[in-house]
């Protein structure tokens, strides 16, 4: 059985199952639509003596058949529209929660919204996350994800990574970046630049005092997407890094994605809570936001736990650390008092 995900990895499919979705949630999020699809599918119920239809219409509740007929009599698909595609859209957006299913008594599947997690990912603008993944969250956030250069008092440069969030201070919508304290610390100047590597104005860093955090704010917006939290650690959920490491043997540092999972959550030494994560990351990946499928920050990268003793007596690999979300927007809201937006 083919996987959803290579599935929809070809165009048409793409634009079919956008449709699959339009039309099986137009009741929540498209009232116009849902008007018209449920006319038209209702004239043909009645025509055709379908009560049963014509019950689940009432309900708010489509049909394969439904939107195969819809799609038919609106000439929405100039060379008509698969079967076997159709099923494979539903069963995806059933997996992924934004519709739920019936079945009466056997005779028909129905599918109608999951309203309130549709109407979440409606307002956030998350829809077309889910539905493409990572090959749809990595364009659109790569203009977001900011190379950082700490240049040092004895002339040396180190570069590490920042990335964009919208936040309300006192109801005015302001651009800052986040990023890790040690990246900006006690530097002797910094630079930022963007995915196009463009220097761009920023404003005096703040830190952390407790953490390795710190907030880069921005005079003018940019014009790029800002990022979502999410504030829930799953241990064993995907997630993906975007950011700067050093790669050997290249001309400068370029914006590298890396698939991986979170691990565990775990408090370190000085009691600060981290959690463990196995994507790959390097030198210049401190500042990364970790992302989950839906392209919400889940965290940032800090710092690779490891000793070269323990590594040399007993060849313990280093793990990847990760301060979470939840302490992002404590640090925030002790330095702006802000709301997210």
């Amino acid at each position: 059985m083919l996987n959803d995900t290579i599935v929809f990895e070809n165009q048409r499919n793409q634009e079919i199952l956008t449709l699959v979705f339009d039309v099986f949630t137009a009741k929540d999020i498209d009232p116009k639509l849902y008007k018209e699809v449920k006319q038209i599918c209702m004239d043909f119920a009645q025509r055709t003596n379908r009560k049963n239809n014509e019950t689940w219409l009432k309900l708010g509740h489509l049909s394969k058949e439904d939107f195969l007929y819809y799609i038919g009599h609106s000439g929405k698909t100039g060379n008509g529209i698969g079967t076997a595609v159709v099923e494979r859209a539903l069963a995806l957006l059933v997996s992924k929660y934004i519709l739920m299913q019936d079945d009466f008594f056997g005779l028909q599947k129905v599918y109608y919204p999951n309203t309130n997690y549709l109407q979440y990912l409606h307002r956030n603008r998350l829809v077309t996350n889910l539905l493409f993944g990572y090959r749809s969250i990595i364009p659109r956030y790569r203009s977001s994800v900011f190379k950082i250069i700490h240049h040092t008092k004895e002339g040396d440069q180190h570069i590490g990574t920042g990335f964009l969030l919208g936040v309300t201070v006192e109801n005015e919508i302001k651009q800052i970046i986040i990023t890790n304290k040690h990246v900006v610390e006690n530097a002797e100047s910094v630079e930022v630049l963007d995915a196009e590597n463009k220097p761009i104005t920023f404003g005096e860093p703040e830190l952390s005092e407790n953490e390795d955090l710190a907030l880069i704010p921005l005079p003018v917006k940019l014009d790029c997407t800002t990022f979502l939290f999410n504030l829930d650690i799953v241990v064993m959920e995907e997630i993906i890094t975007m950011g700067y490491p050093s790669v050997p043997r290249t001309k400068d540092s370029y914006q590298v994605c890396h698939r991986g999972e979170i691990n565990s959550e775990i408090e370190d030494y000085y009691g600060h809570s981290l959690f463990l994560f196995s994507s790959k990351t390097s030198s210049g990946n401190s500042g990364s936001p970790i992302l989950d499928p839906l392209g919400r920050v889940v965290g940032i990268v800090t710092e690779e736990l490891f000793d070269p003793n323990e590594f040399m007596k007993k060849g313990k690999l280093p793990y990847y650390a990760g301060i979470p979300s939840k302490v992002i927007v404590e640090f925030l809201s002790e330095k702006l008092k802000v709301q997210f937006s």
